[in-house]
């Protein structure tokens, strides 16, 4: 008989229990559930808004591909609504070197900077960052290429950004910095250093050396 008594009282504290906590319960489960619900919104949605970027950039890349950049607003979309995707910088960087290749360099410029100064994927923005100080190497705008290439930069980025400062003293007349900064890259390249490289460092003082343009 205790025993029963026992667990009628427990279902009683249960019932007791239920009544007094059943709102809060209900509550923090309507809002979980509401969690829930946002977040795989949210994730649909950040799908979805990167696909819609990739797609565009494709087009783009393949317009450019056939030499035909003729869909503007692609690109526009893309610097605009889109900028939170790393597409948007590659969209740039691509329609740069068109540009660039068209000879229309303050239109190369423009998209490279642009990707420079809003890519959040650091290896892009070194990338637009190089070929933007080549493109002003090759245009003689040589204190903006040193503004450019005295930024700080991984390790990994070492041979490019050292050889192409080589590319700028060059072109500034400074031999000796020159030399030191050929030298820096070949070292970071290692056992893969480029003819390119060597013969660039090799010719320090005797010719003077011109930056590609950009890849």
């Amino acid at each position: 008989m205790q025993e029963y008594e026992t667990e009628e009282q427990q279902i009683e504290a249960l019932k007791k229990w239920w009544k007094e906590n059943s709102s809060s319960l209900l509550i923090g489960l309507a809002i979980g559930l509401a969690a829930i619900a946002g977040w795989k919104t949210f994730t649909d949605y950040t799908r979805d808004h990167s696909q819609q970027a990739s797609d565009m950039y494709i087009a783009v890349n393949e317009q450019v591909k056939q030499n035909n950049f003729t869909d503007k607003n692609k690109l526009e979309s893309l610097t605009s609504e889109y900028k939170d995707t790393p597409y948007a910088a590659l969209a740039a960087l691509s329609v740069a070197k068109y540009y660039y290749e068209k000879g229309e360099v303050e239109a190369a410029i423009k998209q490279l900077q642009w990707a420079e100064q809003n890519t959040d994927v650091e290896e892009t923005r070194h990338i637009a960052r190089l070929r933007l100080a080549t493109v002003y190497i090759a245009d003689s705008r040589l204190e903006q290429a040193e503004a450019l290439l005295n930024q700080a930069y991984p390790a990994e980025f070492t041979a490019r950004y050292e050889e192409l400062k080589g590319d700028l003293y060059v072109a500034m007349g400074d031999d000796q910095q020159a030399r030191a900064a050929y030298d820096k890259a070949i070292l970071a390249q290692g056992l893969t250093v480029t003819p390119w490289l060597k013969m660039k460092r090799n010719n320090v003082g005797a010719t003077i050396v011109k930056s590609e343009p950009v890849s």
